[in-house]
Formats: structure tokens, C-alpha cells, sequence
């Protein structure tokens, strides 16, 4: 009888490690298909496109789809383009030859009147300004050279004021000026928190010339 017992003991410890060693091989067997799947992906295993290479956002992929839906300003004058968001305003002036001389645009409006425009006083986030000699602006060959939208050169001014200036109008202001070849200005002059800064940067960056 107690070899009997003691005979059970044994099978059943032997079937206990036939168990335990089915089980890790079973699990080593998987984890090689699964290993074996992500280095050579079929269609029965695919990759979630959310890792696929093909459908990482780069910021190039980012920056065109945020402004796929924007509207296209052009001065047909100086032959330029670039975009802008499609709810914001824009106003164009007119000089007395009827051609463009300054153009705002801004997320929520246009801060002055025609009446004001030979004022100093910002009309807008973002101006264009076509002056006569952009050369003559003081300091103009100090400016750091960059490089904007397509492949476009322009000498950059940026400021950030207190409440201390000569014109109240321009007091505590973030100023960032374009000058692009002899007669384009583009400024953008925000209150220091900045809210469209990145906006800004984005216009900036499909700003190009036409034909």
C-alpha cells in the first residue's frame, strides 16, 4: 500500500513537470513567431500604421496640413504670394496710382481706418508695407540674414518694447520685420503674450514669388 502511494507521488510529479515544461515551450514558440512577424511583417501580421513608417507626422507633413484650408493673398504688382488663415480679416490701401501700398491682416479685425494709414500705429498682427528703399531703413545692413518661405532671402528685425516709448501705440509689443528685397516689409507686431506667434511663423514660411 505505501509503495502504491508512493508511486502516485512520482506520476503525479512527473506529470506535473511535463506540464511546466510544455507550458515554456509553448510560450518560447509564440514569442519566436511574434519576433519572427515584426522583423518580416506579412499581411496576417501587419504593423499598426501608427508605427509605420509611412505614417509618422513629420513637422514639414504638419505645417501643410494646417494650412491646406488657408487663403492665398497675392500682390500682383510686385508678383508675391502666401497664406493666411481663411477667417481672419485683411484690408488692402491704395495708393493714388491704385496699386497696393500696405495690406493688413488680423484674427479678429482691422484696428484703424483708410483715414489713419500715413499714422503710426499698427493696424493689424501682420502688415505689408511696399516702401520705396527698404536700404534706407537704419540699421538695414546689421539685421541678421535668413531665409523664409521658398527658398526667399530677407534681413530680419526683432524688438520687444516697454511702456517707456515715444508712441503709447507701440508700447509693450513683441516686433518681428521682414524686409524682403528693396521694397517689402512684412511686421508682425503681437502684445507680449505672443498668442499667434506660431501662426505668424507658419504665413511666414509660404511666403514665395510667382511668375
Amino acid at each position: 500500500m505505501q509503495n502504491q502511494k508512493g508511486f502516485v507521488k512520482i506520476l503525479a510529479v512527473v506529470i506535473v513537470i511535463i506540464v511546466i515544461v510544455a507550458a515554456v515551450i509553448y510560450v518560447k514558440m509564440n514569442l519566436l513567431t511574434i519576433t519572427d512577424n515584426f522583423e518580416n511583417p506579412t499581411d496576417d501580421f501587419p504593423i499598426s500604421e501608427s508605427v509605420s513608417s509611412s505614417s509618422v507626422a513629420t513637422a514639414d507633413n504638419i505645417a501643410k496640413k494646417e494650412t491646406v484650408d488657408w487663403k492665398t493673398y497675392r500682390n500682383e504688382k510686385e508678383r508675391f504670394e502666401m497664406k493666411y488663415p481663411a477667417n481672419w480679416k485683411i484690408k488692402d490701401y491704395k495708393g493714388v496710382d491704385g496699386n497696393v501700398i500696405w495690406t493688413a491682416f488680423d484674427p479678429l479685425k482691422i484696428s484703424y481706418p483708410l483715414a489713419f494709414e500715413n499714422l503710426d500705429l499698427p493696424g493689424g498682427l501682420i502688415e505689408i508695407r511696399l516702401a520705396q528703399d527698404n536700404r534706407f531703413v537704419i540699421g538695414y545692413e546689421d539685421f541678421e540674414t535668413v531665409e523664409i518661405g521658398q527658398g526667399v532671402s530677407a534681413k530680419k528685425f526683432e524688438e520687444k518694447t516697454d511702456d517707456n516709448g515715444p508712441n503709447p501705440a507701440w508700447d509693450n509689443k513683441h516686433v518681428i520685420t521682414y524686409y524682403v528685397g528693396d521694397k517689402i516689409e512684412i511686421r508682425y507686431s503681437s502684445n507680449l503674450d505672443d498668442k499667434y506667434l506660431d501662426t505668424f511663423n507658419q504665413i511666414i514660411s509660404t511666403f514665395r514669388f510667382v511668375k
